[in-house]
């Protein structure tokens, strides 16, 4: 469902009677908690409360409770159902997972129950974290200490600032961050912008659907002098939701049933609460109120149920609205996509070509679409969007836009990795028979023999790119060296090992395949060869932010073949971890007096290298180790002993001499 401002209802809320808003009150399970009860809720067709030892209580009618052991023993503070298990948090931080609600097995997670959190497609989501954990493949302790076993799963969300709340809603993930940014998925990986609005300190959010709208209320703590809720009232259109006055300002319940709207609320924090009711999220009245103190509220077979202190229960059922769908306005468009800072360098843009390009796109025109979606794809100009990115690639498939399968081939294999090679490579096929050079190149660099795919294909977008850019033999050679050599490198010769390892991680003719390239480094240390490690090591330090967060090549790895190769004297890595040390970086510690130890032992060898290294540390020692004079003493004699860097500097100190009179 897309999301939409609302326009006035389309017909006054029938006025509430007697007989209609009729409301009941009883008892609920006498084993139920008294003084601070969880919520009630309701899924698979029952309503559910936790109970004060562990136990769950089931019922169909809100009237006949069945008690159910979880095994935690502690008091339940959320009972949720994620469409294929129960998933019950106690204040223990403990989750306990039920198929069937009758077995249940149990694990130690630190968010558990805590507000904010939800189950969805099987993970359960906190906005601490906003990592899901796959709840069928969790092992846990007991003993209050994080499992190392626990399997988190990064729901692919980069955002700058901080989330303040997750929930569910039917099969949509939502997400409110603290900028007032609002945030909607269907997977998890693709987030699209869903509204804009101020929230403050945000204590909790209800969500309610019908009548062809949602209605969000986002209670906020009050703290930064704004209203204590913010009520968002949205039509199923792709437009951003209106703020709506109420006549509340305290909000601890929302559901939707029998053709309206209602919310449990209250007009001041320590105020009686009431039931208000509403056809469209917009005008709101109340219909009744409580002499007890009221929990939590949702919709089901008997009706609008709420739980009280004092293990009671009311249900409210009034005579039901016929639902209808309301003729929503004229929507308020989503941002397709924002520009970056435009200031610097634009490459093959201009700034006001670019800014065109964006209006076309918005307004609609599809090879501009292709060419915005590039552009968030790669988050360059652009802020990243792949949801957005992914509806105009497909888009401009279907109109035959011939860069459109290539730059969905893309989105896919950096947002959905487990996309099947064959897959990219049809898509890929789409652009190339479209007359797309780039992906020509690409089929003719990757498309490999006995993947589904065979030589006199590949030798076919070869020949086509060779005649559309001559200047494509160098990467075809690439090619050629890459299929001659692989096999023997991977068997450590080194030769072949010096002709590979460049070529895998260049970028040039395929993606960088740093694990490889590492495995290759290994085999060539096994050798005593380190000058691959110590290629990848200056790689990784020239590229650490891009490397750090597209591949698998980490500090650790990192530090092994640098302290390897250190080790083995060999000096360029030794003289890398000797800067390390001097700077603390690349996850080594801080340590100038260990550096300059590490020198010395060389120095004193009569190593002209390890002089110079002596020199360099303490010249640009920040510590106590700096001394500029004895730092010109020991220049000199690297400089002596040959090595070519003091050498030069010698040659400069004794230019700038005075000449002598």
């Amino acid at each position: 469902m897309a999301l939409g401002c609302l326009g006035q209802m389309s017909a006054q809320s029938p006025k509430p009677t007697a007989e209609a808003n009729r409301l009941e009150s009883f008892d609920g399970p006498p084993e139920a908690d008294d003084r601070r009860p969880p919520p009630i809720g309701f899924a698979k067709g029952v309503y559910t409360l936790g109970g004060p030892r562990g136990e769950v209580f089931f019922s169909s009618d809100a009237r006949t409770w069945r008690t159910v052991p979880t095994g935690t023993e502690r008091k339940i503070k959320s009972v949720q159902f994620d469409g294929e298990r129960w998933v019950v948090a106690n204040w223990g931080k403990e989750i306990a997972l039920s198929a069937e609600g009758k077995t249940w097995s149990s694990f130690f997670a630190s968010a558990a129950g805590e507000p904010g959190a939800t189950v969805w497609h099987g993970k359960y989501w906190t906005r601490q974290t906003i990592l899901g954990v796959p709840s069928g493949f969790v092992r846990g302790r007991y003993d209050g200490m994080k499992d190392e076993r626990l399997v988190d799963w990064d729901g692919q969300l980069t955002v700058n600032d901080a989330p303040l709340t997750v929930w569910s809603s039917g099969d949509r993930l939502h997400l409110l961050l603290e900028s007032g940014r609002g945030l909607t998925s269907d997977n998890g990986e693709y987030w699209q912008i869903a509204s804009s609005f101020p929230t403050g300190d945000t204590e909790a959010v209800y969500f309610a659907e019908g009548n062809n709208r949602a209605v969000t209320l986002v209670v906020t703590a009050g703290r930064r002098k704004l209203p204590d809720p913010v009520v968002l009232s949205v039509a199923e259109e792709n437009a951003f939701p209106r703020l709506v006055d109420v006549p509340f300002k305290h909000v601890h319940g929302l559901a939707f049933g029998l053709g309206r709207f209602v919310a449990l609320a209250a007009t001041t924090s320590n105020g009686d609460r009431m039931l208000y009711e509403s056809r469209d999220g917009l005008e709101w009245r109340q219909v009744a109120t409580f002499d007890r103190v009221p929990v939590g509220l949702v919709y089901g077979p008997a009706g609008f149920v709420v739980n009280l202190h004092g293990s009671k229960l009311a249900i409210y059922r009034p005579t039901a609205w016929p639902e209808e769908r309301m003729a929503p306005p004229a929507p308020t468009p989503i941002p397709d996509f924002r520009f970056t800072d435009l200031s610097g360098r634009m490459g093959r843009y201009e700034e006001g070509e670019l800014r065109a390009k964006g209006v076309r796109a918005a307004n609609g025109e599809v090879a501009a679409r292709v060419d915005m979606a590039f552009l968030m794809t790669e988050a360059k100009w652009a802020y990243s969007n792949p949801w957005r990115a992914e509806l105009w690639f497909k888009a401009g498939i279907e109109a035959g836009v011939a860069s459109a399968g290539r730059g969905y081939a893309q989105l896919l294999a950096q947002w959905k990795p487990e996309t099947s090679h064959a897959e990219l490579a049809d898509l890929y096929r789409k652009s190339a028979e479209k007359g797309d050079k780039t992906a020509v190149e690409w089929l003719a660099l990757t498309l490999e023999e006995g993947r589904n795919h065979d030589r006199t294909e590949i030798e076919r977008w070869r020949d086509v790119a060779l005649a559309a850019d001559p200047q494509f033999a160098a990467r075809w050679a690439k090619r050629e060296v890459l299929d001659a050599n692989t096999e023997a490198a991977f068997a450590g010769d080194y030769a072949a090992i010096e002709q590979v390892l460049p070529i895998l991680v260049d970028g040039d003719i395929l993606a960088p395949e740093w694990d490889s390239a590492l495995i290759l480094a290994d085999f060539a240390a096994q050798a005593g060869r380190h000058e691959p490690a110590a290629y990848l090591a200056r790689l990784y330090q020239n590229k650490y932010d891009f490397i750090r967060a597209k591949s698998v090549f980490a500090k650790a790895d990192y530090q092994r073949l640098v302290d390897r190769g250190a080790a083995a004297g060999f000096k360029p890595l030794f003289g890398q971890r000797l800067e390390n040390m001097m700077g603390g970086r690349f996850g080594y510690a801080q340590d100038e007096r260990r550096a300059l130890a590490l020198a010395r032992q060389l120095a004193d060898t009569g190593d002209a290298d390890g002089m110079f290294m002596v020199a360099m540390i303490l010249a640009g020692s920040r510590g106590e180790q700096k001394d500029e004079a004895a730092a010109k003493e020991w220049m000199r004699k690297a400089a002596t002993a040959g090595n070519a860097q003091a050498q030069s500097w010698a040659k400069q100190q004794d230019a700038s001499k005075p000449a002598a009179p």
